[in-house]
């Protein structure tokens, strides 16, 4: 397509955008569909077995979080919104209760962890050891504690015990004094925006409702009233680290200006190593979800209050941490907020500074000091998340033996117990100890009733593209696979890891057992991407290789590779290949679908982007992290990355999803809608009433099951 086309259809779009968002200040039924190009037709592949439920997938428990106290003996386990204490020798439970982030004080007498006080806001809670039936409120902040979600790393939720186990350092925002509903509620009858103002900020008030309401619903750090002050005021949405005692409750505050988090004691308990935000878009960094703040590793002493900052060659830090004997710090870090993500480590005594790579090369998620000298390292690796020792002395590293477990969280205790929490590709929640035996020694099942249930198979699956790069994917088949069948292939695109774990989502934008159990082969595949968010499980240069224009093709042949290894091995029927993509992922959808592709015969796109032109630079201005430039550098970038202008090339049935409060994507989707109708492309769009990117509510979530399943079963390709 021209330039001069391409401006006309841009320009044609603005008229479609005001009718989009005219069109979101009504309120539709629950599901609002509109039009319909596809025909009822009879799947060919029946259903073997009774199909898994979503109720199943709704009774999964999440193991967010573990403690080891420093003994080793008990260990805290968060399961969702409850802690639980469990006895690691027998397995028994010997406490249980409401309560998040569990820590325990450094001389294991105390455990300290954020609950909710009587008027609904999050505290910090002490449980003495000797009596965890007994809780005592620790802090009293009028609006409660609430960390800035919005910085890199995030971890500001963590709490920080000092060595002699009397205080606790955390972070939190500070809020102004309570306003009234009507004054949170109020819109400004005149908005004035001056060039800088931020993508959220040009359309806050334009939806029906504010775009806090859809996001991330019923998390706190998000609630609407917050994110509506920090608009205004954007200053109280900066975190502050304070220190609380924790024998009189008297607490201090150590930030004095800018942003500081992730507090970390240093072993002998006079300074705190944080990260330091003081950069010009620090107040941006409040309110920006598609944006984490840069900062610095700063030591600050609590007795002077001086700062020192330990310079780093990465913009991104995170996560700092002190060596057991206080000679080293240690950070996360990456050069980017797409990049790729090590461990930096200084020297305090000679001033070095040294980049720890992980084995093979591959991302790092997490690491931690033993107190008993080791350094131990969480690493994306393919398929698992595996996890490695460096000894005291340095040298080589070690890989825990954890057999086919994929790590989540770790702790280790005091004489080096070392306990997971890790899941299998057919079990999910499971926590182990891993130190004492060759094999893993389960402790607690969070999720028992899925020995129950009749999973599909799930296969790891590597195959090969034409510059010889193995490519990594999971397959997962019916229950009662036939190999002697071709069957229908559902494949999610979103570029995350490929995981050998259990694939079982209680939602709709993300594909696994559930979708198996209707009787398809689902295939995760991976694809790389310009604009790759998660650590993938090979190297770097492996990653880089997709950034950029030339990346486009890159993607491409991943994705067609794949699916030609699946036609090649009679797993898949080349005319029945439905390719589903949600975010990242419905972005990845919208592209594939305009390219010449030998096989996907039908696209789901759950709130995907198809038109990026209309971000010309970053958030902040600068690059736009998608293309690596900026418009006015590289205008063809944009056009090459939005396949919006190509819409006249899809040859197959699309179905659209998306929430109304989904402000970042409604309109895109909408015009996108309008643009393939136009072009008398067979489109049907699903709207739904008060959902956000993830739909939630039950019974839209069973509408949206029910619409991809009809869809699938019913795809015979191009139309």
């Amino acid at each position: 397509m021209s330039r001069c086309a391409r401006r006309l259809i841009q320009s044609a779009l603005c008229l479609v955008i005001v009718t989009v968002l005219w069109s979101c200040t009504v309120s539709p039924t629950s599901a609002f569909r509109v039009g319909s190009g596809l025909d009822k037709a009879v799947a060919e592949a029946p259903l073997r077995g009774a199909p898994l439920s979503i109720d199943d997938a709704r009774s999964i428990r999440r193991v967010l979080s573990i403690a080891a106290d420093p003994t080793g003996e008990l260990l805290a386990v968060q399961i969702g919104s409850t802690i639980e204490i469990v006895d690691t020798e027998t397995s028994a439970l010997v406490a249980k209760f409401a309560g998040t982030t569990p820590s325990w004080s450094p001389d294991g007498m105390e455990l300290a962890y954020y609950d909710v006080d009587i008027s609904g806001a999050a505290q910090i809670f002490i449980r003495d050891r000797s009596l965890l039936s007994v809780a005592r409120q620790l802090t009293e902040f009028d609006e409660g504690i609430s960390p800035n979600p919005f910085v890199n790393f995030f971890n500001g939720l963590d709490l920080a015990w000092s060595p002699e186990s009397t205080k606790i350092a955390f972070t939190t925002r500070v809020w102004p004094a309570t306003e009234t509903d009507d004054h949170v509620n109020q819109k400004p009858r005149i908005r004035v925006l001056s060039p800088g103002a931020t993508h959220r900020e040009v359309f806050e008030g334009i939806y029906a409702d504010s775009f806090w309401k859809g996001y991330q619903t019923g998390n706190s750090l998000f609630e609407l009233k917050r994110m509506q002050s920090i608009l205004r005021s954007p200053e109280v949405g900066l975190s502050r680290i304070f220190i609380v005692n924790v024998s009189s409750g008297a607490v201090h505050r150590v930030t004095v200006d800018g942003q500081e988090f992730a507090p970390s004691w240093s072993p002998d308990g006079t300074k705190l190593v944080v990260v330091a935000d003081r950069t010009r878009n620090m107040l941006k960094h409040t309110h920006l979800p598609m944006l984490r703040g840069g900062g610095e590793i700063t030591i600050i002493n609590l007795a002077t209050g001086i700062r020192t900052v330990l310079s780093s060659e990465f913009d991104f830090v995170g996560r700092p941490k002190w060596s057991i004997d206080g000679t080293v710090v240690s950070a996360l870090v990456k050069d980017t907020y797409l990049g790729f993500t090590r461990v930096e480590q200084h020297n305090l005594h000679n001033r070095d500074i040294k980049t720890l790579s992980s084995p093979s090369g591959r991302a790092v998620v997490d690491y931690e000091y033993s107190p008993t000298g080791e350094f131990l390292m969480l690493v994306s690796d393919r398929f698992r998340n595996s996890l490695w020792a460096y000894g005291s002395r340095g040298g080589d590293a070690r890989e825990v033996s954890a057999k086919a477990l994929s790590i989540g969280h770790f702790s280790v205790s005091k004489d080096g117990r070392l306990f997971v929490d890790a899941d299998t590709s057919s079990r999910n929640g499971q926590v182990y100890e891993l130190t004492r035996r060759i094999e893993p020694r389960l402790i607690l099942d969070a999720n028992p009733q899925l020995a129950d249930l009749s999973f599909g198979v799930q296969k790891r699956v590597v195959w090969q593209n034409q510059l010889g790069e193995e490519i990594d994917g999971i397959l997962i088949f019916p229950p009662k696979y036939d190999s002697n069948i071709r069957y229908p292939v559902i494949v999610d695109v979103y570029p995350r890891p490929a995981r050998d774990v259990l694939h079982f989502s209680s939602h709709g934008q993300s594909m696994g057992q559930l979708q198996a159990s209707w009787g398809f082969v689902v295939f995760r595949l991976p694809p790389r991407t310009p604009f790759n968010m998660q650590p993938q499980t090979q190297d770097e240069s492996y990653i880089e290789r997709a950034r950029g224009v030339a990346g486009l093709s890159v993607m491409l042949e991943d994705v067609r590779t794949g699916l030609q290894h699946l036609v090649d091995a009679n797993i898949a029927d080349p005319k029945r290949i439905i390719v589903f993509g949600h975010s990242n992922g419905g972005w990845v959808a919208n592209y594939l679908m305009t390219t010449e592709s030998a096989f996907p015969a039908c696209y789901i796109v759950s709130s995907g982007t198809s038109n990026i032109t209309f971000w010309p630079t970053g958030a902040l201005g600068g690059k736009n992290h998608i293309t690596g430039t900026t418009f006015e550098e590289d205008p063809d970038s944009f056009f090459a990355f939005s396949p919006f202008y190509e819409l006249e090339n899809v040859r197959t049935p699309v179905l659209l999803v998306v929430g109304d409060r989904d402000h970042g994507w409604i309109w895109q989707m909408a015009t996108q809608f309008e643009a393939l109708s136009m072009l008398g492309k067979a489109v049907t769009l699903v709207r739904y009433a008060n959902e956000g990117h993830v739909i939630l509510e039950p019974s839209n979530l069973d509408d949206l099951l029910a619409r991809i399943r009809d869809f699938a079963t019913n795809c015979r390709g191009k139309k």
